[in-house]
């Protein structure tokens, strides 16, 4: 009995003095576990930016390539080249009047507080989703 006392003594001893070793190692591995969750949200937010404006892009490039074709056309059928762009324009120009008068700064603080809550409610439902070692 005594032998089997000695050896849950010294087991004791050994688990103790590996004890703060392991701590280190789990708090290392936590931060490397943490700098890596947060890479991942970073590079996937990043990808999401960059497809959003390449998406804006291409949409823009289309978008300027339909008002030529349509400010084209209504040349052709005017017989009035310059006329044609002149009735094209018009609609875009009253709605960037608009867009300035109707207070920028309220339309920016909007966009950007929509962008945020959206962005933070992405990031707390990543939070729900990281496994625990």
């Amino acid at each position: 009995m005594a032998a089997f006392e000695s050896d849950d003594q010294e087991s004791l001893r050994e688990t103790v003095r590996k004890l703060p070793s392991d701590l280190q190692r789990l708090v290392e591995k936590r931060l490397q576990l943490f700098a890596l969750t947060v890479s991942d949200a970073i590079s996937d937010a990043m990808t999401r930016i960059l497809f959003t404006v390449m998406a804006l892009l291409i949409f823009g490039v289309v978008l300027l390539l339909i008002v030529f074709a349509v400010s084209f056309y209504l040349g052709a059928l005017f017989n009035d080249l310059p006329l044609g762009f002149l009735v094209t324009a018009m609609p875009l120009m009253l709605i960037g009047v608009l867009l300035v008068l109707r207070k920028p700064d309220r339309v920016y603080m909007n966009t950007r507080r929509h962008i945020l809550d959206n962005l933070y409610r992405w990031v707390s439902q990543k939070d729900h989703q990281t496994p625990t070692p």
